[in-house]
Order: C-alpha cells, then structure tokens, then sequence
C-alpha cells in the first residue's frame, strides 16, 4: 500500500530538482535566441516537471481522495496554485508583442487575432492546428505544459486516484509510444518528418503523449515506492551533476533512445533518490531558493528574455548576443523572485484565506 511508504513533511530535495529544471528550459529558450549550441536537451528538463508533479499530487492527494475528499477541494488549490503567476505571463507576453509592435512598427498578430489569442490565454484555451509554426498560447509559449498539467490534474482527481494501479499502464504506454515518435522526429538522424505524422514532431498529440507518460509514471512511482525502496539510490549530491550531463550537451549529442532512456529511467531514479534524503543547511537553503523562484521563473522568462534582450540590443548594439545572457539570465531570475515575493505569495495566500475551507490552505510536498 502507498500509505505504508514514510512521508516527511516536505520534499526539500526536490525543491533544488525544480529550479534547475525551471533555469534549464530558460537556458533552452536563450539556446534558440542566442544560436548557442549548447542545451538543446533541456526541453527534457519539462518531463521531469511532468515525473515530480506526478510524484507529488499522489503523495499529497492518493489517500485523501480514496477516502472521499471531493474533486474540487483537490482542484481549486490546484487552480490557486497556477492562476496567479499565468496571469500574470499572460501580462508579461501581451504587454511584450504590444510594446515591440509600437517600438519597431512590426506587428505579430492583427488587432483581432491579439484580442482572440488573449482571451483564448486568459481562460487556457489553446489554438490546436496542424500548422507547426502557430503556438498553443502565442502570448506566452510555455503556457502549453500547464494546461496540459492542468488536463493532468483533472484526470487524476476525477478517475485515475481511485483506480487501481493497472489502470495507469495503458496511459503510460500509449504515452511512451508518442513519446517515442516525438523523439525519433526532434532526436533522430534525420529532422524530415515523414508526410501526415507532422503532429508527432511538434503539437497537441506529442504534448499529450509526455504528460501522460511523465506525469503517471510519477503517480505510479508513488504508489510503487515500498518496493521501489530497495532499490540503490544515487547520493543527492551527484543529481545536479546529472542534471549538467542531461540538460548542457551540445546540440546532437543525444539520439533519440538515449533521450528516451532517460525520460524512462535516468529521470525517475533521481527521483527516488531525491525524495530519501532531505538535504538541510546551506544546501537546503540553495535548493530551497531553486524551488521557491522556479514557478515564477518557468511562467515569465519568455518575455521578460525577449524585453530585456531588446532594450540591451538597442544599448549596446555591438555587443555579441552570447554575452548579453550573462546579464539577461540573471535578470530573469531576479524578476521571477521579485514576482514571488511581492504577488504570487501574497495571492495566493489571499485567494486560500477567502475560499476556505474549500482550499485546504496548506502546501503540498515540493510544490
């Protein structure tokens, strides 16, 4: 049984986990912005989100919800948890395309399409077509794996926390087949997409396929732990070391089973190997700091990245592009912990404290 597994009260160590997942996709976007050919493989640092939100939901929700708890008192703390800082990305992106518009005259989106993709955003509507070049959420492109966490959510708290284990097998397979394709067309020898699977490359169907294989396989991780436990662990002190090794590789260094090998079982042994040992002190501060800002960090580093790099650019024109990161990283990660501390904190504790009891006000492990 699940319940039989030890519980401490928080997760810290997977804290640290979350924040260098959350700076290696930033690293991913700066990669495509700067040309640089280094963290191409950091788009899997998104899969072990999916993997730990998985781990996570069960560990804090499996046995209340067996017990009865109702589906939207597991929901809303869910929607309180997200909402603020997607709004708030929501902000960031419209207020980015509308400020560059003005600024070089070039227009994004029409009026109409800006008003569409705004409100389609705002209430996490994504814009599903078969055109590779069109985004999910066009005002802000990383919202695409939080709805798709969102559809995690909803799944699990309406069906998959009272089934059976067995139930998740046929999920996790039918994702690690699209995965798989996803893969081979991203990772594989050759980046031609053969006619009419264009969907696998880049889109709704492949994006689903990660969330449903991640985002379960932590479920079943969970429920799996008393036996999983006898297995060796890694020392927590080589995982970020592991995380280097993953996510810095210059471009082509992986092929598309060596990705998959780690979404399948690289990525869930630092799992189980974060989740028995708690690391304190200075390190647990560090990792603390990681976790807290990696949210906030994921949800606006898109734009802050892209408004940041046009006021450098129009500073200091001469100046390489690559060199430019060293003061707009840091600058996103400085936005993102102002953010924390100064709204999405303060909301959310506002919108736990109104819609009690509904909202259980409290915080689940390594959230």
């Amino acid at each position: 049984m699940a319940s039989a597994a030890p519980k401490p009260a928080h997760l810290n160590t997977l804290d640290g986990l979350r924040g260098i997942a959350a700076v290696s996709v930033m690293a991913f976007h700066w990669h495509i912005e700067a040309g640089s050919p280094l963290f191409q493989h950091s788009r899997l640092a998104v899969d072990l989100f999916f993997l730990m939100s998985g781990f996570v939901l069960a560990y804090a929700y499996d046995d209340r919800l067996k017990a009865g708890l109702p589906f939207w008192t597991f929901f809303i703390p869910r929607l309180i948890r997200l909402y603020p800082m997607i709004l708030m990305g929501i902000g960031f992106g419209a207020a980015w395309f509308t400020l560059d518009g003005l600024i070089t005259g070039e227009q994004a989106f029409t009026v109409p399409q800006f008003v569409m993709y705004l409100l389609m955003n705002l209430f996490m509507i994504p814009v599903v077509t078969w055109d590779q070049d069109i985004a999910m959420f066009p005002l802000n492109l990383v919202l695409w794996s939080l709805f798709f966490e969102l559809i995690a959510y909803a799944a699990y708290g309406l069906v998959f926390a009272k089934a059976k284990t067995r139930w998740l097998v046929p999920v996790i397979v039918a994702g690690a087949i699209g995965v798989t394709g996803w893969l081979i067309f991203n990772f594989g020898a050759s980046p031609a997409v053969p006619t009419g699977l264009g969907f696998l490359k880049q889109g709704f169907l492949a994006d689903l396929s990660r969330i449903g294989l991640s985002f379960f396989l932590g479920v079943m991780i969970f429920r799996g732990l008393p036996r999983l436990n006898a297995f060796p662990s890694i020392p927590v002190v080589f995982l970020p070391m592991m995380c280097l090794l993953i996510f810095v590789q210059p471009e082509g260094s992986l092929n598309w089973w060596t990705c998959l090998f780690t979404i399948l079982i690289v990525l869930p042994v630092m799992l189980l190997s974060a989740i028995r040992e708690n690391i304190t002190g200075r390190y647990g501060a560090v990792s603390k700091f990681l976790g807290d800002i990696s949210y906030p960090l994921y949800v606006t580093h898109l734009p802050v990245m892209w408004a940041m790099r046009a006021v450098l650019h129009k500073l200091f024109p001469n100046l390489p592009i690559i060199w430019l990161g060293l003061i707009i990283l840091p600058g996103c990660v400085l936005v993102a912990y102002l953010l924390l501390r100064s709204y999405d904190l303060p909301v959310r504790r506002f919108l736990s404290q109104k819609l009690k009891p509904i909202s259980l006000n409290n915080r689940i492990p390594a959230e």
